[in-house]
Formats: structure tokens, sequence, C-alpha cells
């Protein structure tokens, strides 16, 4: 029934405000995603990205202001968080096949399952070592590239508009990190990223580019 659910999107943060016992942490920020957008986070440790994240998938509530999903009520929580997939610096990867780690014992045609191989860059691996390819204790038979593209194929499975994916290439080499962001860029999905390591001549593939500074959310033009 993925086909008739109402969309999340665009997301949008008004004049949000967040405190944390008596700390002011973001102070009346502004910004949105759209469907489809590709966004980036820019900021220190500490500034506040990881809160701006929790907020989106409503683990915490704003103090302040408003957060809207397109047109889904903001009460149905439990819709919000299906359709956003966090996509983590170190994927929690089972100790079986290469196709129950993507599948996670659901059921899903097996097209879904080839395009969202397809789509994560996991071919080579299924075509060198098939589904029943055992990962292995946290995913050690394949490498740390290999372990997110896991991660972000169970997200294309599952048709989740929203994927976020944070620092996810800062323990990767440069050139798995650059495969790994080509790979996201190329999604439909709406990404946001959040990340230390962008150049500036990178920035040209984004949508859109906040970066927070001092409580306060800035949008930089980039053209």
């Amino acid at each position: 029934d993925n086909n008739s659910k109402e969309s999340i999107l665009p997301i949008k943060i008004r004049e949000g405000t967040l405190e944390f016992e008596n700390k002011l942490i973001l102070d009346r920020i502004t910004m949105e995603i759209q469907a489809g957008e590709k966004v980036l986070l820019l900021g220190e440790s500490g500034s506040g990205k990881t809160s701006i994240l929790n907020l989106i998938q409503q683990h915490i509530l704003l103090s302040d202001g408003l957060l809207t999903y397109g047109n889904i009520d903001t009460e149905n929580i439990r819709d919000i968080k299906q359709n956003i997939s966090y996509i983590r610096q170190t994927p929690m990867i089972f100790n079986d096949t290469l196709e129950f780690n993507l599948t996670l014992g659901e059921d899903f045609k097996m097209e879904d399952l080839y395009e969202a191989i397809n789509l994560s860059g996991l071919s080579t691996v299924v075509k060198e070592r098939g589904l029943d390819f055992i990962l292995g204790e946290n995913g050690q038979n394949l490498s740390g590239g290999q372990n997110q593209r896991v991660e972000i194929a169970r997200a294309i499975m599952r048709r989740r508009e929203l994927l976020i994916a944070d620092e996810v290439t800062a323990a990767l080499d440069k050139e798995t990190a650059k495969g790994i962001h080509n790979t996201l860029l190329n999604l439909p999905q709406a990404i946001i990223e959040v990340s230390h390591h962008i150049r500036e001549e990178d920035f040209a593939n984004y949508d859109r580019i906040y970066r927070i500074e001092n409580r306060k959310v800035e949008s930089i033009a980039y053209t």
C-alpha cells in the first residue's frame, strides 16, 4: 500500500527554536526539504546538526515555532517515521546472507530487491558472490563502503521518501567516499547529508546547503 500513502515532503521548519534544560540549542531557524532534493548540512561538531536530524525524525520536538510534513498531520508520527531512513556511519549488519541483510526477513518482490541492489551499487558484489553470500559478524566479509551500500539498499527497497546520511563517509577512503556520494546524489529520494568533509567544489551537487553556526541556520546560495 506504499503507493497510496501521503507524502511527508516538503518538510518545513519555520522560526524553529529548540531549548534543552534551559539551554538554547537552535534559535528561530528556518529551513525546508522538497521532494527529491539533495540537502547538505554543514556545521562544526556540537553546532546542532544532530538536533536538527532528531527534530526531523520526531525524536525530539521544537520548543517553539513550526515543523510541518507535506500533507501529513504531525500527530501521525508513525507515517512520518516510516518515510525516513537514517543511514549510519557503521550500519547494523547481521552474520547472515546478503539477501537477509537487505530484506531483514520481510517479503519483497525480486524486482524491487534487484532495483535496490543496482541503485545502491551492490550489483558487483551480487554478481561475484551471490545473494546467499554470508556477510559475517558486523559485516566483516564486506568493505566499509559495501556495508553502507547495504544500508542504502534497505532504504531504497522500503521506498522511504527521505534518507538521512549522517557523516556516512567519514570513515571511508577518498575513492569509496566519492562512490557513496555519487550513489546518494543519483537516488530519486530526498537526501539530507551531514558532513564535515565535502569540498567546496562539490557544493554544486546539492540543491540546498545550510550552515549551522551560533544556533542559527544560514542558507548558502551556491550557483
